[in-house]
């Protein structure tokens, strides 16, 4: 059945959601997310933005930062995140692994409509999907959250066309049949594959090795698609006693995935103090997201 809105962000598009764990560095202050940094923006007070940088997604939701900017311009501010989330400025500091990640997943819903939808009255920012008052029932929400996106999403449609070959054909020469989308610093790439099975895995390997990251998807600009190439999850090589004297940061180095649970692209490391990894071959899974 093809998806015609996303209007619930969560599960496999919880990334949408401002609250997901999605560092942003914003105005000298690292935070954990676009929801945390929107609060930051409404103040000139620094205390109180390293407070909201350090507060728990469940001790942000319900808290309002009271607006004490005279300019301030909720819109332009929540554009500005949304940017930074993404991936979509260049020459940024805040333009890492961890944006391209959400580059690649927003480019993935390809043309679908995007409504931040909601049951508590926001018809602003979303669209109200409760029965309880009468204007929520119209389903008329402003839906600016969900637009913004929508725009930024087609800023990242037409920043990988310019990063695309001009050659669109598989290796073999033959017309593709899949774009494989995957990133190298802060530049989107397409390897475009046949339905060969050799072809698929040779490009798989090229890309793996191009890439800076492992996660690489399907993508189709014109829908929504739900396939990713991933790496199998690995056990780490450690003894467990040693894995208990580790830092988190070092664990998840080991196991190969960060605390949230996003491949690092990193992993199966001999010992804590090796400062290179054992290189490993890994064979592509494909995982399908059920919605």
């Amino acid at each position: 059945m093809k998806i015609k809105a996303i209007k619930q962000w969560e599960g496999p598009y919880a990334f949408l959601s401002n609250h997901y764990f999605a560092p942003v560095y914003y105005g000298g202050l690292n935070f954990p997310s676009v929801a945390h940094a929107f609060e930051a923006t409404k103040t000139w007070d620094y205390p109180d933005k390293v407070s909201i940088s350090r507060m728990s997604t469940d001790e942000l939701i319900g808290y309002e930062q009271h607006v004490t900017k005279s300019n301030w311009d909720g819109q332009r501010e929540m554009e500005d995140l949304l940017q930074l989330k993404f991936g979509i400025r260049e020459n940024y500091l805040n333009v890492n692994q961890d944006a391209m990640r959400m580059l690649k997943k927003l480019a993935a819903t390809g043309n679908v409509e995007l409504i931040f939808g909601n049951k508590y009255h926001d018809t602003y920012w979303g669209v109200c999907y409760c029965n309880e008052i009468e204007s929520c029932k119209s389903r008329s929400g402003k839906n600016f959250l969900g637009n913004l996106v929508m725009d930024i999403r087609t800023d990242i449609h037409n920043k990988i066309e310019i990063y695309s070959p001009h050659k669109k054909l598989c290796d073999c020469g033959n017309h593709f049949t899949k774009r494989l989308l995957y990133t190298v610093k802060a530049s989107p790439k397409l390897a475009f594959v046949c339905d060969n099975s050799d072809c698929m895995r040779t490009t798989l390997h090229r890309v793996q090795l191009e890439a800076t990251d492992d996660y690489i998807v399907d993508y189709n600009p014109e829908a929504l698609t739900n396939v990713s190439y991933i790496p199998p999850k690995e056990t780490a090589t450690v003894k467990p006693e040693v894995q208990d004297q580790l830092p988190d940061d070092e664990m998840a180095q080991y196991v190969g995935y960060s605390e949230c649970g996003i491949w690092q692209g990193c992993g199966n490391r001999t010992s804590s103090s090796s400062t290179s990894s054992s290189v490993v071959e890994r064979k592509y899974e494909t995982l399908v997201i059920q919605c």
